[in-house]
């Protein structure tokens, strides 16, 4: 976790599972990446007194998929 440049939060974590392809040096990875961030969508809105503006904050959750091949040496 952590606060970015723009001081939101976010957070992070991450599983894979590495194999061997068989007696070679080259290995396969598989899994899954989650990482959820804080957005602020502005809200612009007229009153009696002219335009005004507000917002709100929601916390924004999205997975990605791992998948490396690697070559060791």
């Amino acid at each position: 976790g952590g606060i970015d440049v723009i001081e939101s939060a976010f957070g992070s974590f991450s599983v894979s599972y590495q194999w061997r392809l068989k007696e070679s040096s080259t290995f396969l990875s598989l899994g899954i990446s989650s990482y959820v961030y804080e957005k602020y969508t502005p809200i612009y809105y007229y009153s009696n007194y002219g335009q005004a503006r507000g917002g709100y904050y929601e916390m924004v959750q999205v997975f990605t998929p791992i998948i490396s091949i690697d070559k060791r040496f």
